[in-house]
């Protein structure tokens, strides 16, 4: 494996040419690993709001969408936007 210093001097040898498709390459792997984290935080912030442990809103704020557009992604996953526990609903029903 390369170490990050036998990387840094293999780019200083290159010609001026070529650097600029190294600089757009290595812009490419930073937006990827930005993209890659931005999923992973959205899937445990969607985890966690599934389990309860935090609200629409704070889930929402978490991804950085708004509650409205946080539903709307919610539903177009095809996952439940209310979650309902079944025997505290027939309990609300029993009490009129």
């Amino acid at each position: 494996m390369t170490t990050r210093a036998e990387l840094y001097s293999l780019i200083d040898t290159l010609p001026d040419s070529e650097l600029s498709a190294v600089r757009w390459f290595l812009k490419c792997v930073q937006n990827h690993s930005d993209l890659t984290l931005q999923v992973k935080n959205q899937q445990a912030t969607l985890s966690r709001y599934l389990r309860g442990e935090i609200s629409q809103e704070q889930a929402a704020k978490f991804v950085g969408l708004n509650r409205r557009d946080f539903l709307l992604e919610l539903a177009s996953e095809k996952q439940d936007v209310f979650a309902v526990d079944f025997d505290d609903l027939k309990e609300e029903i029993a009490r009129g």
